[in-house]
């Protein structure tokens, strides 16, 4: 355990934390539907990833999509929640193969008017 300045977060072996206060600030540049793995060291492991992993390290680790570890021709997968306020996200991902090529995406969409106020008259 430890402060949230104290644990790393990584994405592919990049650091997510900010460089001056090691704060992370929650956000993650990919679809989840990018999303192969997600690893966690707990402890320190300041010796493997520096300072700012006193607390341990949370390493997401994205799906490979090289063309040898990939069998399929075509994939996607999608993803839909609802939920009171208006909530409605969708989660996109997907890869086509043809030959050497690979091409890969995602796509995210997060919308929701929110709660609404109470007690004000």
């Amino acid at each position: 355990g430890g402060t949230f300045q104290q644990v790393l977060v990584v994405l592919d072996g990049i650091r997510l934390n900010d460089p001056l206060t090691g704060h992370f600030s929650s956000y993650i540049p990919i679809a989840p539907a990018e999303i192969d793995r997600i690893e966690i060291l707990f402890g320190a492991a300041s010796a493997i990833y520096g300072t700012e992993a006193v607390g341990g390290v949370i390493h997401i680790i994205t799906k490979s999509f090289h063309s040898s570890n990939i069998t399929k021709t075509k994939q996607i997968q999608a993803q839909f929640t609802g939920g009171e306020y208006g909530l409605f996200n969708v989660n996109i991902g997907g890869l086509y193969k043809k030959n050497k090529q690979t091409f890969a995406g995602g796509i995210v969409s997060n919308n929701t008017y929110g709660q609404p106020q109470r007690g004000i008259n």
